[in-house]
């Protein structure tokens, strides 16, 4: 299999014969089938994003794979570079940084870091489960109307509910739910009929 080898320094790309997995640790062997073909393409963009490898792979949806890299961040690339794929990543973006500015929501985001629109890649934190995350399971859906609630007033809803796509982190003492997960449910514009195809963000598995 070719596969572009990039420098980072020199922000060039070369093709050499050799496979993506050799830029990820053991989770490679969990990517799902139906993505494989595409993946050569998808982690070539993940590096022109700058993920640093080792990579672990988080999940795959119907139009983007989630891989997250050895500083923490967290790259959620398109499987196509195809307009409706656009549409989804251009609008996550664009709902990621606006909560990034919410007092009560962006306590509850993955911190949003950077947008590629050429290569169809957002880059955001990576948020790390707590060992105990199974003690808080139940408590996703009061925190997801709250987040939509003060989300609508600036012209969104909370991304579509998703058990899986809230991770409970632990800093210090404090333990927080946090949108970032292998699955970013749907975003809509608020106002929007849910049929409508102005929306963002799917994610994984």
């Amino acid at each position: 299999m070719e596969q572009k080898q990039c420098s980072m320094e020199r922000g060039t790309c070369r093709v050499e014969t050799m496979t993506w997995e050799r830029y990820f640790d053991r989770s490679a062997e969990f990517v799902y089938k139906g993505a494989l073909p595409e993946m050569p393409d998808i982690v070539d963009r993940m590096l022109r994003a700058h993920a640093e490898p080792p990579l672990a792979y988080m999940g795959t949806g119907m139009t983007s794979v989630v891989i997250c890299d050895r500083r923490g961040n967290a790259f959620k690339t398109a499987r196509r570079l195809d307009a409706i794929s656009a549409v989804f990543l251009n609008d996550e973006a664009e709902w990621l940084q606006t909560a990034s500015k919410v007092i009560g929501v962006k306590e509850h985001v993955a911190k949003f870091k950077d947008f590629y629109p050429n290569l169809l890649v957002i880059k955001r934190e990576c948020p790390v489960q707590a060992e105990d995350w199974w003690r808080h399971r139940g408590e996703e859906w009061a925190l997801h109307r709250a987040i939509e609630a003060k989300m609508i007033p600036h012209g969104w809803t909370a991304p579509e509910f998703k058990e899986d796509s809230y991770v409970i982190t632990s800093s210090g003492p404090h333990s927080w739910w946090k949108i970032g997960g292998a699955r970013f449910g749907l975003v809509r514009r608020a106002g929007k009929d849910r049929g409508s195809p102005d929306v963002c963000g799917l994610s994984q598995r």
